[in-house]
């Protein structure tokens, strides 16, 4: 497999899933990229109705692709580069494409921190995280540059945040209990109340995103690296 040609994407760390946009472009090594073509497409609106997300150009002769988050497309823990391609694209093409919520999405509200913590025991090594991908851009090949433009993330309504106990953290043995609070999303406002009295303002982000190690096996999505 070409190392450079996949890429996998998780929502943020703390909030959860939704739904991206995403246009990727390979970009061969000293090679100037041709002028961009003008915009003829319009990708479908997903999600809450958002006119914003209605449409979004596509360049003249590229595609656009669905990928949704199920248990064949994603990934829970690991960064694996023996795990075959979930969908094969084009340099330019456009994926509208689901994550998940943490563990195959066992984190919803209702789930507890002690069932939270069981889903990090029972698995040693599996990081939290669920990838959708891999993503094989056809022609990509090791030493190239992968551009990728986010053009729009949509969350979903909910989010979670959560200090496994005892077990994380910069003082995991003065915080023992632990604790998870689920927060409901305002996205018309793009802000959710943290505590009564506590508005957090939205700002949608990847929380991990990333091409195929070059060394076999599988690896924790925890650690950052090159790749």
């Amino acid at each position: 497999m070409k190392r450079r040609g996949l890429i996998a994407f998780a929502a943020a760390g703390v909030i959860g899933g939704g739904a991206w946009l995403t246009t990727a472009t390979a970009i061969r090594a000293q090679q100037q990229p041709a002028p961009a073509a003008p915009p003829t497409q319009a990708v479908p609106p997903i999600g809450p109705a958002d006119p914003k997300l209605q449409i979004v150009p596509v360049p003249e002769g590229k595609k656009v692709h669905l990928l949704p988050a199920t248990l064949e497309t994603t990934q829970w823990g690991w960064f694996n580069n023996a795990q075959p391609p979930v969908l094969r694209i084009n340099s330019g093409d456009t994926v509208v494409m689901e994550t998940m919520m943490h563990s195959h999405n066992q984190v919803i509200p209702g789930t507890t921190i002690e069932q939270i913590k069981k889903l990090r025991t029972d698995f040693p090594g599996r990081g939290p995280h669920t990838l959708t991908g891999p993503i094989y851009i056809e022609g990509a090949e090791p030493g190239d540059v992968l551009k990728i433009t986010i053009n729009k993330i949509v969350p979903r309504a909910y989010a979670a945040n959560f200090n496994v106990p005892a077990m994380f953290g910069q003082f995991p043995q003065q915080f023992q209990d632990g604790q998870v609070r689920y927060m409901y999303l305002d996205l018309d406002k793009m802000q959710t109340e943290f505590i009564p009295g506590v508005v957090v303002p939205l700002r949608p982000f990847p929380g991990t995103l990333g091409v195929a190690r070059a060394e076999p096996g599988q690896y924790s999505s925890v650690p950052p690296g090159r790749y």
